[in-house]
């Protein structure tokens, strides 16, 4: 199973590799790719979450986006609640009482900049 560096990378490397458009990829895609045995194990799925969770949390102190907004539920194609809670809590001068998809739209702007500053 993928650990933090492996998701990290990937995460970094499809911000890299993709138009806006395709950057996006589901909660489902994710556990696929960290090799989950059982997606509906929720210490399985909060695994990933606290992975994604520390590595925009990390991100945020380095000044740069919070990369896990990348990471959407198909649903509603959205971050989960964590990542909104998260952004509320790293980055309250920007985000508190801005609704979620302000801050969807806000972060993922800093993600298309990310990109055009460390792609090439």
């Amino acid at each position: 199973m993928w650990g933090r560096k492996q998701i990290e990378a990937y995460l970094k490397q499809r911000v890299c590799d993709n138009d806006e458009n395709g950057v996006f990829l589901s909660y489902g895609e994710l556990y696929d790719l960290v090799g989950l045995t059982n997606k509906g194990d929720i210490s399985q799925r909060n695994y990933v979450h606290d992975i994604l969770g520390n590595i925009s949390r990390d991100e945020a102190k380095d000044g740069r986006p919070l990369i896990s907004v990348i990471v959407v539920r198909q649903v509603d194609n959205k971050p989960g609640p964590g990542f909104f809670e998260l952004a509320r809590k790293e980055l309250p001068d920007q985000y508190t009482g801005l609704d979620d998809d302000t801050i969807l739209i806000l972060e993922f702007k800093k993600v298309i900049a990310y990109k055009q500053q460390y792609c090439g």
